[in-house]
């Protein structure tokens, strides 16, 4: 069960990122001489 990974994962203090599937997808941006940008949209809290 994934949830029981995470859990497991987290509560010993390592997360496996490399295990990501999102980490797999930016691999080639994340790395290298890449360069990265990102876009944040961000609203005051009211």
């Amino acid at each position: 069960d994934s949830n029981f990974s995470l859990v497991y994962h987290l509560c010993r203090g390592h997360i496996p990122y490399r295990d990501s599937k999102l980490t797999a997808i930016l691999q080639p941006a994340l790395g290298g001489n890449a360069k990265t940008s990102i876009i944040c949209t961000v609203a005051p809290e009211e």
